[in-house]
């Protein structure tokens, strides 16, 4: 047996055991010690040297585990892994104990086993709440929060924390952390300035500090100190767990002194509950830039006409149910062909941005503006007539002359608007008349002197 795989014979009875017996199985590569029944502890490969009164002699119970009983009589099957007779052959007795020592390794295994089968139980209901949480917290600081909550019991630190990270800023927003700590640590912004936890960060992979003092000897006393001091001692171990998914970094967890000893098994528990929590934050990120997709025209950054069309079938419900007025505005900016011509379709988009968030700014905040298509833009006003749309129809024409576009690229550009009005319950009923009316209005005041605005009349609605 080779030295690297030197194990241990512990000898449990009350016989003493031949010394060729232990000459022989030193020999092998095994230290041999005795050791009373009623001092056994536990462990193995264990030699029980037994007299059975109802057996022909002496026999050796031999076994990997520590559960054998020390009178022969009481064996169980399972409890025994080998029976070997007094004296035992020589080569039976070797291979016996090389099988007892891989029956010792493997439960050695399945306890460890055990214990990272408790640490997964732990992880799993980590894992399944931030995913309970999803529906009522969307952001990554909620998400990270929910995670920080649900640490205490896998961690059981005396103390931690939680942040998630600026990469902009190179900062850790703490958002989550130990009771002992929190009033400290709450709310605080932790600047990355050494080079420990950026290259936790950087890398993504996790750092385990057995010996904060060695550490800190080693150059690494200044950032060790510091993060010392947020634990609010002298901490013996860290463990800093990064939150990553996806190739991005979203935050780090932070522990200091676990009351058990950083394993492997409570390293990876915590990795997947971190990389869990990613996936749900990036998931996050994705689902509400998918809903502003689905809501928002990317260009202008009002809302598409899709979204816009459901707004206003919203609101004539509403509208009907109440017997509540309601209006529409559609626009189209004179000229703005020539803009393209003159500047370009990359200024000329750029214009289409600032003349989305003039309208906004131009109207109230329940009014919804959308984008037809083009540089053609509609504007519904909940709770107004004719008269009120109007008013705004003729500020908006008024604001837009004065309007100055890309003045910060010290370009004089101006617009004017011609639009069309139109109006619920007269002479518009449903949807499309109050779409086609407007939009018929509209195409009027194009026609005549541009820059101007006509109301719908009975034969505008189809």
């Amino acid at each position: 047996m080779p030295e690297e795989s030197r194990a241990s014979v512990r000898l449990v009875g009350e016989h003493e055991l031949p010394q060729s017996w232990v000459d022989r199985m030193a020999a092998w590569g095994y230290e041999v010690t005795a050791q009373p029944p009623e001092q056994f502890t536990g462990g193995g490969p264990v030699l029980w040297l037994q007299w059975d009164a109802e057996a022909e002699g002496d026999a050796a119970l031999l076994g990997g585990t520590p559960l054998i009983t020390v009178a022969a009589p009481g064996v169980h099957p399972g409890h025994c892994d080998f029976v070997l007779p007094l004296p035992p052959d020589p080569e039976a007795l070797r291979q016996a104990l090389e099988e007892a020592t891989d029956v010792a390794r493997l439960v050695e295994e399945v306890r460890d086993l055990r214990q990272r089968y408790n640490l997964i139980d732990e992880e799993i209901e980590l894992l399944r709440r931030p995913c309970r949480s999803t529906g009522r917290e969307t952001t990554a600081d909620d998400l990270l929060r929910s995670l920080g909550e649900n640490l205490e019991p896998l961690v059981r630190a005396t103390a931690w924390f939680v942040g998630g990270y600026d990469a902009d800023r190179n900062e850790l927003a703490i958002v989550s952390a130990a009771p002992s700590v929190a009033n400290r640590l709450l709310g605080a912004r932790l600047r990355i300035r050494g080079r420990m936890l950026y290259r936790v960060l950087q890398s993504r992979t996790p750092l385990i500090v057995t010996s904060v003092t060695a550490a800190a000897d080693g150059g690494l006393d200044r950032e060790l100190r510091e993060l010392g001091e947020l634990a609010g001692g002298s901490p013996h171990e860290l463990l800093a767990v990064p939150i990553h998914a996806f190739g991005r970094t979203f935050g780090l967890i932070c522990i200091f002194d676990p009351r058990a000893h950083p394993s492997a098994a409570l390293v990876d528990a915590l990795e997947a509950v971190a990389r869990h929590t990613a996936s749900v934050i990036e998931n996050a990120r994705l689902h509400e830039e998918i809903r502003r997709l689905s809501v928002f025209d990317d260009l202008t950054e009002v809302y598409n006409f899709q979204f816009f069309e459901e707004v206003l079938a919203r609101e004539l419900t509403r509208a009907t149910s109440f017997q509540l007025p309601l209006a529409l505005i559609f626009i189209d900016l004179d000229g703005f062909k020539g803009v393209n011509d003159q500047y370009g379709h990359a200024l000329g988009s750029r214009v289409l941005r600032e003349v989305g968030r003039f309208l906004q700014s131009s109207v109230r905040r329940v009014d919804i503006v959308g984008r037809f298509g083009g540089d053609e833009f509609v504007i519904l006003l909940p709770q107004a007539n004719a008269e009120g749309a109007d008013i705004v129809a003729t500020r908006l024409r008024a604001r837009l002359l004065d309007h100055r576009f890309l003045g910060d690229m010290r370009l004089d550009i101006h617009l004017s608007l011609s639009a069309g009005i139109a109006t619920f319950p007269e002479p518009c009923r449903t949807r499309e008349e109050l779409l086609g009316a407007a939009d018929q209005a509209m195409y009027r005041a194009k026609a005549n002197t541009r820059n101007s605005i006509e109301h719908a009349r009975e034969s505008d609605v189809r």
